[in-house]
């Protein structure tokens, strides 16, 4: 998220997809979300639309499942 924050939103990219790959395995939902959230910003400004798409649908409903209130708003 540092990277993504600075404005390196390439590095920030593959930071991000490399933590949320591993939230997911460890099965750790609350940060996984706020990466996701992270990610879809950081992806849709490096251009990569599909990826971020993706990330952007599926942020808000980890957020409800998990009730996030800050991510859900978004939605």
């Amino acid at each position: 998220m540092a990277a993504e924050k600075a404005g390196d939103v390439t590095t920030g990219v593959r930071f991000l997809a490399s933590a949320i790959d591993g939230l997911r395995e460890q099965v750790r939902l609350v940060p996984l979300t706020q990466a996701l959230g992270h990610y879809a910003w950081a992806a849709t400004h490096a251009g990569e639309w599909p990826a971020a798409a993706a990330a952007a649908q599926e942020a808000p409903v980890s957020a409800r499942d998990t009730t996030q209130a800050s991510i859900r708003s978004y939605r």
